[in-house]
């Protein structure tokens, strides 16, 4: 048999929403119900040059997100979804036997990074309300002598809250590498972004953005990393030549430049996530505060509601059983008001 490396004979990949369900109603994977491009995007030019390979640097599609953002282009990385930037992160300032710390619970996919590159995990726990505290790498002792990154996502996946600004900024300047903001949901949350901090020169933040929640195109594949320019241009040196498609790109230069339609899509989940925590209020369940587009919900039978409304109803949300602090709870993304009601209703039949 062929030899494979120790990471890969050990890896345990991310699994993802999709892997587990491609139909039904979804609510698992935090995708936005109204996203998708439903008016007409004219890409005859870009489709008549699909003969040729696409411009290597990005340029058109960096230029638009440093409008859209606020910083300069040259701050601005371009990637197949924000997990490429994960990726490249790892490998352009970390070696096997470094460390990264990462504030958790969170999302799975920065320690599936780690273990594939041979990276250790340091936990950082965040605090009893799930926010980063301003001290939190006091005198040093969360800190090896190899930490190499820091992780942190606000607001968090999977409890939707903003872990705080001032706690990730007091860890940024205490800690002597890089400081990863992952954004992807701040949208909802309607507090200010750290790009503007992240693109200044000389800045250990890194600020990741994405087009798959807010604006709804999570099928694009299309993410962002802003970051001091010194740090992008590690990125742009480490990635592959063409790592976003012709299509892709163009998709994501034509909404960037639609403010209107971002703020549609927020507003309809903010109405949304008010009337769906609400409506589960009443039936008895508690779910956490949320500033993102799903909510997490405790529930001592969690694994088997699930299970219950897959089978049974066709709906699909995703089962966060496990976490030391919410030992069984599930995660609901923020449908469509007629989605919401669909679920409504299949969770009253399956906790009858």
């Amino acid at each position: 048999m062929i030899r494979l490396s120790d990471r890969a004979r050990t890896f345990q990949p991310y699994r993802a929403a999709r892997h587990d369900a491609l139909a039904g109603l979804l609510l698992d994977a935090n995708e936005h119900a109204r996203g998708g491009l439903r008016e007409h995007v004219d890409l005859a030019e870009t489709l008549a040059g699909l003969a040729r390979y696409p411009d290597p640097a990005n340029l058109r599609l960096r230029r638009s997100a440093a409008a859209a953002y606020d910083v300069p282009t040259e701050a601005v990385f371009t990637g197949n979804g924000s997990d490429e930037a994960i990726d490249l992160l790892f490998r352009a300032f970390t070696d096997p036997g470094d460390e990264v710390l990462v504030a958790v619970p969170t999302y799975g996919m920065y320690a599936v990074q780690a273990a594939l590159n041979a990276v250790a995990v340091r936990e950082l726990p965040l605090g009893a309300d799930f926010r980063l505290p301003e001290g939190a790498l006091d005198g040093g002792a969360a800190v090896g002598s190899r930490a190499r990154l820091l992780f942190a996502c606000s607001p968090n996946n999977p409890t939707g809250n903003l872990i705080g600004r001032r706690g990730i900024l007091d860890a940024a300047r205490r800690f002597p590498g890089l400081t990863v903001v992952d954004e992807a949901y701040v949208e909802f949350s309607g507090a200010p972004s750290l790009a503007r901090e992240a693109a200044r020169a000389g800045s250990s933040l890194v600020v990741l953005r994405t087009l798959s929640k807010a604006w709804g195109l999570a099928g694009l594949r299309v993410g962002f990393a802003i970051a001091d320019p010194a740090v992008i241009a590690v990125l742009q040196r480490v990635k592959l030549p063409y790592n976003l498609n012709a299509v892709a790109s163009a998709i994501g230069v034509r909404v960037l430049g639609d403010g209107a339609r971002l703020d549609a899509n927020v507003g309809q989940v903010l109405c949304e996530r008010d009337r769906l925590r609400i409506e589960l209020g009443r039936r008895g369940l508690a779910p956490l505060p949320s500033d993102a587009n799903f909510l997490l919900v405790p529930h001592a039978g969690a694994t088997e509601l699930v299970q219950r409304l897959a089978s049974r109803e066709n709906v699909v949300v995703r089962d966060r059983s496990g976490l030391r602090e919410i030992p069984s709870a599930f995660r609901v993304t923020v449908g469509s008001g007629d989605d919401n009601a669909r679920f409504l209703e299949a969770l009253d039949r399956c906790l009858a």
